[in-house]
């Protein structure tokens, strides 16, 4: 997981690994401060 500051937003970069195969999530929003949290 690489973690970046941009914009005011805290957004990360997460690869999830499972049976040889690798998938790539970038730009997620990681909320600190809501009740609840959603991926854009």
């Amino acid at each position: 997981m690489q973690m970046d500051y941009l914009d005011g937003l805290l957004q990360a970069s997460l690869t999830i690994c499972y049976r040889g195969h690798s998938l790539t999530i970038d730009n997620l929003i990681i909320d600190t401060r809501g009740a609840f949290s959603s991926i854009f």
